[in-house]
């Protein structure tokens, strides 16, 4: 019977979509667990999009193959209810980059139960003979105008902490994950009032089917095109890990600072930036900086730099058709032929044939 299911598999354009976003998801997870760098700058987003691959996963199996998967059906809402609720954590990450949300802010997780047994509660009341499963289309209603509900409580909830992305504006280099919160923000609650109108209508089943599945992709988008920016290639992890011992606990808070001066505020990106300057920020003196960065990154406080440099260059010639002397600018050289010597030295082309290549 299964053999004969999986012959007569068609492929819808919903289908295809979800297709696409196992897809995005598989690439993304792959991509955040091995450049995230620590647990604590990945393990939510790593979250939200294992949540968000299992939303998609289950729901495309339940398309083609329902007589094995709908009875997932309130597995498959749940995921999807769980999706804003993750996101608010994940947009507190993104403002707070290098360390994890405080437990405080964990409570959103808490409002997709509350909204399936509130569900239940009305079903049960109202409809003596709805159980919480598939087959009963008033639990179905109810379950998702819960999670609607529950969604708006969480986004709402983004205004009692929104000192915490109000804070990105005092920062260098803030402009990627500050336009990342705001699209996020305004990707869920696109979603839940269009939800809310959904369920206002004839089959509304249908329609939610399809508006979910075009919000799990708007946000694998986001990701594809400003997370990845956000979660820089992390550099010489192994080293980081083999040397950390010859750091004290002191020089390891500095070395945290380091990091986010380097990977989300980006100071490479000023050509005078100097070890002075990097020293001033840490309150630490010079000769401290230089050695927490050789031995924390394993490069001088120069290679750091350019190594960075290069980087986002390389990241520019890839996807933009900027000439090189603006290329070389919005990386933090402060010459275009700095920018030649360094970029072939890392390389081994010229940026020209890195283009071409």
């Amino acid at each position: 019977m299964l053999l004969q299911n999986l012959k007569s598999i068609s492929f819808t354009l919903p289908d295809i979509l979800l297709l696409l976003g196992i897809a995005q998801c598989c690439y993304i997870i792959v991509y955040l667990a091995f450049r995230s760098g620590r647990i604590s700058r990945g393990g939510l987003p790593l979250l939200y999009f294992v949540n968000l691959l299992a939303a998609f996963t289950l729901t495309f199996l339940s398309n083609q193959l329902p007589e094995y998967f709908l009875q997932f059906s309130t597995l498959i809402q749940m995921l999807w209810g769980l999706q804003t609720p993750l996101c608010i954590l994940l947009i507190i990450q993104v403002a707070q980059i290098y360390k994890v949300p405080a437990l405080r802010h964990y409570w959103v997780l808490a409002l997709p139960p509350i909204a399936f047994g509130a569900a239940t509660l009305v079903t049960s009341r109202d409809y003596q003979s709805c159980e919480p499963h598939m087959v009963c289309a008033e639990f179905q209603y109810w379950l998702s105008f819960c999670n609607q509900v529950a969604g708006s409580i969480a986004l709402i909830s983004l205004w009692f902490n929104r000192h915490i992305i109000d804070s990105l504006t005092s920062e260098r280099n803030h402009q990627e994950r500050y336009w990342l919160i705001i699209a996020l923000i305004i990707i869920n609650a696109a979603y839940i009032a269009t939800m809310f109108f959904a369920l206002g209508l004839e089959g509304f089943d249908s329609d939610m089917h399809s508006i979910t599945i075009l919000f799990g992709l708007a946000v694998a988008y986001l990701a594809g095109t400003s997370l990845f920016r956000i979660y820089p290639q992390a550099v010489r992890i192994a080293e980081f890990k083999k040397d950390v011992a010859k750091l004290s606990i002191t020089e390891r808070l500095i070395a945290r600072k380091i990091e986010d001066l380097v990977y989300m505020q980006k100071v490479y990106q000023e050509p005078t930036y100097s070890r002075s300057d990097i020293a001033k920020e840490c309150d630490a003196p010079e000769a401290m900086i230089s050695r927490i960065i050789n031995v924390h990154f394993g490069q001088s406080f120069p290679q750091l730099m350019n190594f960075y440099r290069v980087e986002d260059a390389k990241r520019l010639i890839k996807q933009t058709d900027e000439p090189m002397s603006i290329i070389a600018e919005q990386s933090g050289f402060n010459s275009l032929a700095t920018f030649n010597r360094v970029f072939k030295d890392q390389t081994g082309q010229s940026p020209s044939q890195y283009r071409k290549g």
